[in-house]
């Protein structure tokens, strides 16, 4: 079968909508926090049990992989073409005997002294904000409750372990819970070896489980999925119980590997067969980086939708984007509307929205209040909105008289004449500079200071051995300039934008700095610290390194209809 991706959007969307989502974390999760996975551990108890056989101490740095590799292939159950991680239960039950010796060796494996990633970190403040309450894992590290402890904020955590902690799995915990699948290996019930892994898991937890994977979106990373007490005894053999896993199930997978779909296990493969549209394969980069872009989500969220109770009432939202706000002293005949019909349908075209073949006043006005340029109240009056009458009134500057660009031209007398020479409008030259005032909608703006900008960017011709026409300064770049000025400048601030030209510059500058989106981005958290400066610099910094991940807009409304 064909497996669908899909991107991590959806994950972000699954922390803040609907039912909280399951993580089942796998090794993969824990390597940067020091522990080491599966083809690791084998070459690390392969190596130890050579140095034993052959009267070595285990940290003789003399043996190398050339004295125990061979050692190994010659073992009667390594089979060449497992691969090393295949091999991980294998060399667990023909190596690591008695149990004693087993649970040492683990004990020692989970010691790390690596610090818990930043992924962990993440993982226990998405507790903390109550949008994770249930983490499935297959490991044996307890880098998660021991990060959770940590966190103030955390009053307490289920970790369920064995048998006599079953009683404590809830379908709606009201603390949040962490559950061992493969056991414990301070209890001696870790599941290890190849008959532990081949075997069900306890029928008593997976009973449990089953009604939460129902009723809960799974979320799968750092888990390969290739052993029969997971991907068969839990999820293969309960799709039915499940209805299907009705909230999905999202499979977390490296992007170099995301492309080689038929390299995941069988029992992944048939798990997906088995649930079709229900299974998504998500590309990501790795387990800190998902779960650092899941926080930062949901911390974005969280901040967003801040609210203030008034006086016992109802929740309300703090903040709305000021070009959405509905201007009820304005009317939808303001609007130039043969300009509207032309832009909403270049708009639709190029969204993919339908256009009929006759457009009447019923459709445009549908279409105005489905993209907010204009809103309806209660009472089913139509008013333009602050973004839809930047848009399209003849004359914003009525309601809005911030909605002005100001042109300043600066230089030598001669130069200002020759620029001007050709619109024979040079009669406001005073000394050594012109100023113009820009005012109508932002559509006639952009042209109107585009044209300005034309006389001053003329082209010439640069000789070199192929002679070509160029200009002193790109003309998408400009424009592109303009645009970015008229679209994201702060029209709640008193004062115009500003375009300063000279012969060897031009200026632009538009009241508002970064929005508190934008800025929340640069510094990875709401809440964190930062001077001005060094806000400034970081951003610059984070634009110079290459990253394209920030985004945010001050004016939603205009920043959509000049896209479209």
């Amino acid at each position: 079968m064909e497996l669908k991706t899909t991107s991590i959007g959806h994950l972000c969307s699954l922390l803040t909508r609907g039912p909280n989502p399951i993580f089942l974390l796998g090794a993969g999760a824990s390597v940067t926090s020091g522990i080491p996975l599966a083809d690791e551990m084998v070459e690390r108890i392969a190596r130890e049990e050579y140095c034993i056989e052959n009267r070595y101490s285990p940290e003789d740095l003399r043996i190398r992989r050339s004295d125990w590799a061979p050692w190994l292939r010659n073992q009667k159950w390594y089979r060449e073409e497992r691969g090393p991680a295949a091999h991980y239960p294998y060399v667990v039950k023909n190596i690591l005997r008695p149990q004693e010796r087993r649970r040492g060796f683990f004990r020692d494996i989970l010691s790390t002294s690596v610090a818990p990633s930043s992924g962990y970190e993440r993982m226990a403040e998405l507790i903390a904000r109550k949008v994770v309450r249930t983490v499935l894992t297959t490991n044996f590290d307890t880098i998660l409750p021991e990060v959770c402890k940590g966190n103030r904020r955390i009053h307490h955590l289920d970790v369920i372990q064995t048998k006599s902690d079953y009683t404590q799995l809830s379908t709606d915990p009201a603390n949040p819970q962490i559950v061992y699948l493969h056991g414990s290996v301070d209890h001696y019930t870790d599941i290890n070896s190849i008959d532990e892994i081949d075997r069900p898991l306890d029928e008593a937890l997976v009973s449990r489980l089953v009604h939460l994977l129902r009723d809960h979106p799974l979320i799968v990373i750092g888990y390969r999925g290739a052993e029969p007490s997971v991907m068969q005894h839990l999820l293969i053999n309960h799709i039915d119980e499940t209805d299907g896993y009705r909230q999905g199930i999202y499979w977390c997978v490296r992007n170099d590997r995301a492309e080689v779909l038929d390299s995941l296990p069988q029992f992944v493969q048939e798990l997906a067969d088995g649930i079709q549209g229900n299974f998504q394969i998500v590309p990501i980069v790795g387990f800190d980086e998902v779960i650092e872009e899941l926080w930062e989500h949901v911390s974005q969220q969280q901040f967003e939708t801040e609210v203030s109770r008034v006086a016992g009432g109802p929740e309300k939202i703090v903040s709305q984007p000021y070009d959405l706000g509905r201007l009820e002293e304005a009317s939808i005949d303001d609007f130039e509307w043969p300009l509207l019909r032309t832009r909403l349908v270049q708009y639709c075209e190029r969204t993919d929205i339908r256009v009929p073949e006759e457009i009447g006043r019923a459709w445009i006005i549908r279409q105005i209040c489905n993209r907010d340029i204009a809103a309806q109240t209660e009472t089913g009056e139509i008013h333009p909105t602050v973004g839809g009458y930047l848009l399209f009134a003849q004359q914003p500057q009525h309601h809005i008289q911030t909605a002005q660009v100001i042109v300043r031209l600066k230089g030598p007398r001669e130069w200002l004449a020759n620029v001007l020479d050709d619109t024979g409008d040079d009669d406001d030259i005073i000394g050594e500079h012109v100023e113009r005032a820009i005012e109508g909608h932002l559509w006639s703006q952009l042209e109107a200071v585009y044209e300005i900008l034309a006389l001053v960017n003329q082209p010439f011709l640069l000789k070199d051995e192929v002679s070509k026409t160029t200009y002193p300064y790109p003309p998408d770049a400009l424009r592109e300039i303009v645009v970015n000025a008229l679209v994201h400048r702060d029209y709640e601030i008193s004062g115009p934008i500003v375009i300063e030209i000279e012969q060897t510059c031009i200026r632009v500058q538009n009241p508002g700095g970064l929005i508190p989106e934008v800025e929340r981005q640069v510094k990875r958290a709401p809440d964190a610290e930062i001077a001005p400066d060094a806000l400034q610099i970081a951003f610059e910094n984070q634009i110079k390194g290459g990253i394209r991940g920030i985004k945010g807009y001050r004016n939603a409304v205009v920043a959509d209809l000049f896209y479209g």
